[in-house]
């Protein structure tokens, strides 16, 4: 149980938030914020605007990343994790994850199929892709991670690979933030 109270181990940060992968913001910007997310969860719903509103506010200050991290219960996550991935190879993560959060309630294969012509993807390349399940080992190898770092639910959020354990809300990831920032300038020059 403590364990999900520890810092991020560095291989894992370092398998997930690599440059190219899904999420907003500079992959060299100075605060790194990780997140586990599953697409039927109401409260990643809700974190998924406070992290835009955090990386908007601090737009050279702060990325965000995404890790997949689909629950059990939900039956429809991994198909919306899939699709994701998907509409991340065309560069659109970002537009479909919103378009998904706002409609949790409807995650059937058709309603992907709508996000993603929301979110101006290629509808042939997205099928075929949502079809041959060209994105399940991806989500599973994210979900893995997950469990390596002993993630019991969604979100789970992480600043500079630190837990922050406050509500994912604009004001509580600020203030995980702010700390992140604190940090970094009290640590000595190299």
């Amino acid at each position: 149980m403590n364990q999900r109270f520890e810092p991020l181990p560095v291989a894992i940060a370092d398998a997930i938030a690599v440059p190219g992968a899904p999420g907003l913001g500079n992959s060299s910007a100075p605060i790194q914020l990780l997140v586990f997310w599953d697409y039927e969860c109401p409260y990643c719903a809700k974190a998924f605007t406070a992290l835009e509103q955090v990386q908007q506010r601090f737009p050279n200050e702060v990325r965000v990343a995404v890790a997949q991290y689909p629950l059990p219960l939900h039956p429809h996550a991994a198909l919306a994790a899939e699709a994701a991935l998907s509409a991340h190879a065309q560069g659109r993560f970002w537009a479909f994850s919103q378009a998904a959060f706002a409609h949790q309630e409807a995650l059937e294969r058709a309603d992907l199929l709508l996000y993603a012509a929301q979110a101006k993807l290629d509808p042939t390349k997205f099928a075929k892709n949502l079809d041959a399940h060209e994105y399940a080992s991806a989500v599973q190898r994210e979900a893995a991670l997950g469990d390596q770092a002993h993630v019991a639910g969604t979100p789970t959020l992480y600043v500079n690979r630190q837990p922050c354990s406050i509500p994912i809300t604009l004001e509580g990831v600020t203030a995980c933030v702010d700390t992140a920032r604190k940090a970094a300038s009290s640590r000595p020059s190299p």
